[in-house]
């Protein structure tokens, strides 16, 4: 497996947030990490990207400890879109992208024929040819999370791992997205993990769901299998009867 975390506490201000956890990310899936509010997706995340070291256990990219990996050798395997990025102002979509470029461009940073074709690549898969020229600022919601979405294709990693991707965006916009993530993992076979809010959203558009409650894993596995009203009850103290999606027959989540 070529991201895994073992034994790993992490903590804040000497609090701690993630305690002896163990977890291997599935490749080649789409995984979602749901849980309440504080319960440490976030923190784990950031973990697994090496934003964070853990004062406790390894994170293990490609069977190598993540931090004594080089800084370019990680970047061009794992990308990570983080909560609520920054554009610098008055940069235009096709710039955006281009950074995503970084970690393949030489010491001298020469733009080559690969880098156009990885950012063009990003612009299609992403829809986003006819805005290449538009500023950022100027985008809608999810125009400009596309955006964030096709820096992270044009960095062209196998693993990309997103925060709350879906936040701030109704509801057409992150069914758009969602599926935009499922079609780039089928298409090229990608790891996509993503910390998502939605239930519904996550049991439908994932292969894998994490449940974390409390810094831990509760459960882990296919959406039928974890999403349940036990697990649903533990983890956020939820009274819900989960049924049959009409659509797509996986777990929908109704509250009592």
């Amino acid at each position: 497996m070529r991201l895994q975390a073992k034994g790993i506490d992490v903590a804040y201000d000497g609090r701690r947030v993630i305690e002896g956890l163990d977890l291997t990310i599935p490749d080649g899936k789409v995984t979602a990490i749901i849980g309440p509010n504080g319960c440490g997706k976030s923190t784990l995340l950031k973990t697994l990207a090496r934003l964070i070291r853990p004062t406790k256990g390894q994170v293990f990219l490609d069977g190598q400890d993540i931090h004594a990996a080089h800084t370019r050798d990680v970047a061009r395997k794992l990308g990570l879109l983080p909560q609520s990025p920054l554009a610098p102002e008055g940069i235009t979509v096709a710039d955006l992208i281009a950074r995503g470029r970084a970690p393949w461009r030489s010491i001298l940073g020469r733009w080559s024929p690969a880098d156009t074709a990885a950012r063009d690549a990003a612009l299609s898969a992403t829809g986003l040819e006819a805005l290449a020229d538009r500023p950022i600022a100027a985008l809608s919601g999810g125009q400009r999370q596309r955006a964030w979405i096709a820096m992270t294709l044009a960095q062209d990693t196998p693993i990309l791992l997103l925060d709350e991707p879906t936040t701030y965006l109704d509801l057409p916009h992150q069914v758009d997205l969602l599926r935009l993530l499922g079609r780039l993992n089928r298409d090229s076979g990608r790891t996509v993990v993503s910390v998502l809010h939605d239930l519904g959203l996550a049991a439908r558009f994932s292969d894998h769901v994490i449940v974390m409650s409390a810094g831990k894993v509760l459960a882990e596995g296919p959406p039928s299998e974890v999403i349940t009203t036990q697990t649903l009850a533990t983890a956020f103290g939820l009274e819900a009867v989960v049924i049959p999606d009409p659509i797509a027959n996986t777990p929908l989540v109704v509250p009592v």
